[in-house]
């Protein structure tokens, strides 16, 4: 038996049959009507439309069979695919490649084929209108030309399918754009609302102190007054502005953060210093517990985190309480907690916390000002670093705010040797886009990756999961399982093959079939390795380093 070879392109065939998003979908009658008119029309008791996966052949409409899907290596329609020709065998036991296909001495017993390829405008063979039948058969010219026009209807029918959903994909978009911009629209007027209640007395007071400094004889010690002032009123202007400033740029998606290994225990200790005193203004003493901890990220976001932090505690503790800040690891995270002795969260005021311009039951008991918009900015700058803030608090009895965040990669000991490619040794995290449908596997694979040191890794469900990772996690290795629903893993690659900065990334397959033939078929789509399922988890890691040393990374 002749094996049908792999098209020459076939990672981007495979590609645009995923396009598609038709395998897998229940039957529709606007392609079952036309293998009944194939059946008619050429008197065959059998018609498909037959789509060719990397390992399967699966059938959109069946007529005359029951079966919805056959082994891609027994296919006919696999050497239409291949050679992107239509293919007529008039007596399989006559033809060498197809006499001892089990497909043909087997129990369905085919004795003639005739398919017609289903070519995208693009040149993509996606699989095959076809013709069978259990006893020898001559195929007319006329005949042939009936498979065609039949074969370009049902690509019609496929480009109108697709049409339609990215036409509704498109109109979601569509509605959630309008819905994101309605959002936006009332930020600005909240905004606009916030700069113009909140800034009109600070700008009141600056006129009225420069009035008095301009046109009233005043001695020193009241022009002095009036200039600290001035200076008081025009700094809450300016944390006023970069607030707004700040919550504007994150609502509308520029939020940009410039990452750096960062000592996160010498920032935290500045940021105390500058805030003890402020607190000794208050008879406020802060305590620490600071431990040595290294992380990735912006310094100057982080430093507004401290800040809005400690100036809360300090705000909204009452004269001569204490604050206590700590700073350590909790596994794998780094965890800063400043916790204060103020009146504590109400349910309401848990509800409202993270909101733009809420104000809280809570006052700051030494009149401080406020934008309502401190936590909001918090939240977004933590959750951006890949953290997140936690709150314990009660009526009474203060609040604690802690916030985790992921640590830096260990860096290479001093002299140590690393393999080649393995960026890790740089003090720079391997990039790891995993693609796979099960759960279980994904956890498993994280829990791996996150007990070494130099591996950032981002576990996906599915491709569109994996599409949405990549608008801002551009890969240094893709591991992708073969056999997932929908779009399989060698259709997976395709398709992100299309994205930037993804065109050539190294990529290792996983599968629980290893037999060699699958193997070669997986080493010619460019697979650096193929990982047996179940694999040793304690030696993934050096198994992905091996292969990015091999790939030259």
């Amino acid at each position: 038996m002749q094996a049908p070879a792999l098209a020459l392109h076939e990672p981007e065939r495979l590609a645009a049959l995923a396009s598609y998003a038709v395998l897998d979908t229940p039957a529709e009658e606007a392609f079952d009507a036309l293998t009944r008119l194939v059946a008619n029309l050429l008197d065959v008791p059998i018609s498909l439309v037959s789509l060719v996966d990397l390992e399967r052949q699966w059938f959109k409409s069946r007529y005359g069979i029951d079966v919805i899907e056959t082994a891609r290596d027994v296919s006919f329609c696999g050497h239409v695919v291949a050679h992107d020709q239509p293919l007529v065998v008039e007596d399989t036991l006559r033809d060498q490649r197809f006499s001892d296909n089990p497909l043909v001495s087997g129990p369905a017993g085919v004795r003639f084929y005739a398919g017609y390829p289903l070519r995208t405008t693009e040149g993509h063979v996606l699989g095959t209108l076809c013709a069978i039948d259990v006893r020898p058969r001559v195929l007319k010219p006329q005949q042939l030309e009936i498979l065609k026009i039949l074969a370009d209807e049902v690509m019609a029918r496929l480009e109108l399918r697709r049409k339609q959903r990215l036409l509704g994909e498109a109109l979601a978009e569509l509605a959630r754009s309008n819905a994101t911009l309605a959002r936006l629209n009332d930020e600005k007027s909240k905004l606009l609302g916030m700069a113009a209640h909140d800034l009109r007395n600070p700008i009141a007071s600056i006129q009225g102190h420069a009035a008095l400094l301009l046109e009233v004889e005043l001695d020193a010690e009241q022009r002095r007054r009036a200039l600290e002032s001035i200076g008081r009123v025009s700094r809450q202007m300016l944390v006023m502005v970069n607030d707004l400033l700040d919550v504007s740029a994150i609502e509308s998606g520029r939020l940009e953060l410039r990452r750096e290994r960062c000592a996160l225990h010498e920032l935290l200790g500045q940021r105390v210093e500058f805030f003890r005193l402020l607190a000794a203004r208050k008879s406020i003493s802060i305590a620490t517990r600071i431990g040595e901890v290294a992380a990735e990220l912006d310094p100057q976001r982080i430093e507004q985190v401290i800040d809005n932090l400690l100036s809360n505690a300090v705000k909204y503790s009452p004269p001569g309480a204490a604050v206590d800040v700590s700073l350590g690891l909790d596994g794998q995270d780094a965890v800063l907690a400043v916790q204060d002795r103020g009146p504590g969260l109400t349910e309401e005021d848990r509800r409202r916390l993270f909101g733009a311009f809420q104000r809280l039951s809570a006052r700051p008991t030494g009149g401080e000002k406020s934008t309502g918009l401190g936590l909001a900015i918090t939240q977004r700058i933590v959750t951006a670093h890949g953290g997140r803030i936690e709150v314990e608090s009660a009526p009474g009895q203060g609040a604690t705010f802690r916030v985790r965040l992921p640590p830096a990669p260990a860096p290479a000991r001093a002299g140590s040797a690393q393999p080649a490619g393995d960026s890790a040794g740089e003090g720079v995290a391997i990039r790891v886009l995993m693609v796979d449908d099960d759960e279980d596997i994904r956890e498993a694979v994280q829990l791996a990756l996150e007990g070494e040191a130099g591996f950032d890794l981002r576990a996906c469900a599915s491709l569109e999961e994996a599409l949405a990772e990549l608008a801002h996690f551009t890969p240094d290795l893709l591991l992708l399982d073969v056999e997932m629903p929908g779009s399989d893993g060698p259709a997976t690659l395709g398709r992100l093959r299309l994205e930037p900065g993804v065109e050539r990334t190294p990529v290792l397959f996983m599968t629980a079939r290893t037999e060699p033939d699958r193997v070669a078929r997986y080493r010619q789509l460019g697979a650096l390795a193929v990982i047996e399922k179940p694999f040793d988890l304690p030696s993934l890691g050096a198994t992905l380093r091996s292969a990015l040393g091999r790939a030259g990374r």
